[in-house]
């Protein structure tokens, strides 16, 4: 059957969803900072995030610190659902890592991209060229 409205917003809300999860995980286990940094993690607290309100859990991607998202036609900016993500700003949240692809892919209408003063390396998808 062919996508068409809703559908294609849900088909895009969930790769941004799969694509934040990619970068909490990324970022948030021990392995995966330590061979991607090449780094020793003492403790796992030493690499949590300051603010992780919402990530991870059932609430809306809307919802997650840092993330804000497209005004809904029907409820707006701020509601507990899934909607294209305007803006990512976790500056000073202490994320260490690598960015995955996903995050560059994920967000089509994305114009804010802001993750100063962490601890990532790599580089960044051509796709925000």
């Amino acid at each position: 059957s062919k996508m068409t409205g809703n559908n294609v917003d849900d088909e895009i809300a969930l790769f941004q969803r799969y694509a934040l999860a990619v970068f909490w995980f990324q970022t948030t286990d021990a392995e995966i900072v330590e061979e991607s940094l090449g780094m020793t993690v003492e403790n796992p607290r030493d690499i949590a995030w300051n603010n992780a309100d919402g990530w991870m859990t059932s609430k809306g991607l809307c919802l997650w610190y840092g993330v804000t998202c497209h005004p809904h036609q029907s409820y707006g900016v701020k509601y507990d659902g899934d909607f294209h993500v305007a803006m990512l700003n976790l500056t000073s949240n202490n994320i260490h890592g690598v960015l995955p692809g996903e995050l560059f892919t994920a967000f089509l209408k994305m114009t804010v991209l802001d993750l100063h003063q962490n601890e990532l390396a790599g580089t960044l998808g051509r796709e925000l060229a």
